[in-house]
């Protein structure tokens, strides 16, 4: 079976964290802004791969649920992320995960529907 494109993310994730940039501030500014998110805000992450997308909303004082289904990359947002207990990372993919009805108030994917 040919490999799976997210998979390659996982193999190299130390260097796919180094490299890789991040967003800018004004991009999480204008989704709370869009969305109307309330301070105590649920955000589920699909494919949160190193925390890229993570990281601001958890410095924003969200409490987030992210998936992450390579083991590597699982590992490294959990070490960036350290620092942040309102952030979870769950080693899953989101088409195996046991959806939760009307449990989040805001669900993000950044770059990871491949």
């Amino acid at each position: 079976m040919p490999k799976l494109r997210r998979e390659t993310f996982d193999e190299v994730a130390q260097l796919y964290d180094a490299v890789r940039p991040g967003y800018p501030d004004a991009l999480f500014d204008a989704v709370v802004e869009f969305a109307r998110l309330p301070d105590d805000a649920q955000i589920l992450e699909i494919g949160a791969g190193t925390g890229k997308a993570t990281l601001p909303f958890a410095q924003r004082d969200y409490t987030m649920h992210c998936l992450e289904p390579g083991t590597n990359l699982a590992s490294v947002i959990a070490h960036n992320l350290r620092e942040y207990p309102k952030v979870t990372i769950e080693p899953v993919s989101f088409e195996v995960w046991p959806l939760r009805e009307q449990a989040f108030d805001l669900v993000i994917s950044a770059q990871a529907f491949h």
